[in-house]
């Protein structure tokens, strides 16, 4: 008989209160931060990220970028293993 096992994951949402990956969540808070930086070096060449705020396109400097985006610890759910 298989056992069970809870795990909790994280995900990372952009400024724009979208995932930074289509389908992937991290098993700890450091894979998040790592796709994080991996997501940022995508806007590395243009020296922003620009996303619209109250109505207003905004440019948010890259080193600031962190403080604009969500890392979530999701609910721990349980599965079969």
């Amino acid at each position: 008989m298989s056992g069970r096992k809870i795990t909790q994951l994280w995900n990372v949402l952009s400024p724009d209160g979208f995932t930074i990956t289509r389908d992937t969540q991290y098993a700890t808070e450091e894979e998040a931060w790592a796709a994080f930086e991996q997501w940022r070096e995508r806007y590395r060449e243009q020296g922003y990220y620009s996303t619209v705020y109250d109505g207003v396109r905004f440019h948010v400097p890259l080193d600031e970028l962190h403080e604009y985006c969500e890392f979530i610890q999701q609910e721990p759910y349980e599965y079969a293993n």
